[in-house]
């Protein structure tokens, strides 16, 4: 007896969700390697204590400065790449369910669909609110400092340091909402995996 060939939609739609809790475990990932980039980067530039010659008006400390601009560039190359996996994790998430004929009136479904959604609006606040206002005070701060303009340069610091509370959550939020759609993806796959299961009995 020969067996029928393979439908594409027995195909793609494993592939398309093994895709889709890939790119989350990127996302998640990236996300707490950024964090963990940035939280050693300010020890060890403080701890090497530079001069910075572009900032030789500001008599303030230079590593603080030179952190910054580490950790700017390595926010920056964070953005880039999660929108990269966001963009894939969403396709991948809806090509998965179509092909798989999920209904969003399942509890997996539903609830994976609100936490990938929490998480793409989290990124969104980022992008939209803090990003460009805490890189705008950066900025300020940065030419103020090489000015000499201490009085300047102290104003945008601590407004750029009133913002880091509230990044700090956002981001953290964002990682585990992109965990929580790893943790439905399972359940929604278990849950296929039963009703395939009744509707053989």
């Amino acid at each position: 007896m020969t067996r029928s060939p393979a439908s594409p939609r027995s195909v793609f739609g494993p592939f398309l969700d093994a895709v889709h809790i890939g790119t989350m475990g990127v996302w998640a990932g990236v996300i707490v390697a950024t964090g963990l980039s940035v939280a050693s980067a300010f020890p060890e530039m403080r701890g090497l204590d530079p001069v910075l010659p572009m900032y030789a008006a500001y008599e303030s400390a230079h590593w603080m400065i030179g952190a910054g601009v580490v950790a700017n560039r390595v926010f920056h190359l964070t953005d880039v790449a999660q929108v990269i996996v966001m963009t894939l994790g969403v396709a991948a998430f809806i090509g998965a369910n179509v092909l798989n004929r999920r209904s969003l009136l399942r509890a997996p479904v539903a609830a994976h669909t609100l936490f990938l959604l929490a998480a793409c609006v989290l990124l969104a606040v980022q992008f939209l609110w803090l990003r460009p206002s805490m890189d705008g005070h950066l900025t300020l701060y940065w030419d103020a400092a090489a000015a000499g303009d201490h009085q300047a340069a102290a104003a945008h610091q601590s407004a750029f340091n009133a913002l880091h509370t509230p990044a700090s959550r956002l981001i953290g939020a964002t990682g585990l909402a992109a965990l929580a759609t790893i943790a439905c993806a399972g359940w929604a796959l278990a849950s296929d995996a039963r009703r395939a299961r009744e509707a053989t009995r």
